[in-house]
């Protein structure tokens, strides 16, 4: 029974309660002094190891419970999809704008090669009305002079 008064002394709760400097002082570990070292170089703040273990053991358990934590977490949450959300409209729009420039080039593209074709086809009448005049011409043989034809 001895051993169970014991037990009871200290339960659990009592054993990771934080403010106990002598129970911070045994668990305070190297990693715990070069935090609070690095703090002074840094920020010339003189922290006791024990405050760094301290909150380096109650982290996960404020993560879990803080309301405070939660909403700053929810709000960095909405705030990544809202800006998520921001880049993909203007890459869609930037999308669409490309899409549009290519289509005004194409069109572009398609009345240039519209108006070089009739301008051709136009050229290439024109050189049929002259052979077909040239034709008439030298079927019948005129010259100019009203002379023999020549031979070349």
């Amino acid at each position: 029974m001895a051993k169970k008064d014991k037990t009871e002394e200290t339960p659990a709760e009592e054993t990771t309660v934080v403010k106990d400097r002598k129970y911070l002082k045994t668990k305070v570990n190297a990693v715990h002094e070069g935090h609070a070292a690095y703090i002074k170089e840094q920020f010339g703040v003189d922290v006791p190891p024990e405050f760094i273990f301290a909150v380096y053991s109650t982290r996960v358990a404020y993560r879990k419970t803080s309301d405070q934590y939660q909403s700053a977490k929810s709000a960095r949450q909405e705030a990544r999809e809202q800006a998520e959300k921001e880049k993909a409209e203007k890459k869609e729009q930037a999308k669409k704008e490309r899409e549009a420039k290519k289509a005004e080039k194409e069109k572009a593209k398609a009345e240039k090669a519209a108006a070089a074709k009739a301008a051709e086809e136009k050229e290439e009448k024109a050189t049929k009305a002259a052979a077909s005049k040239s034709k008439s011409t030298k079927a019948s043989g005129s010259t100019g002079k009203g002379g023999k034809k020549k031979p070349f």
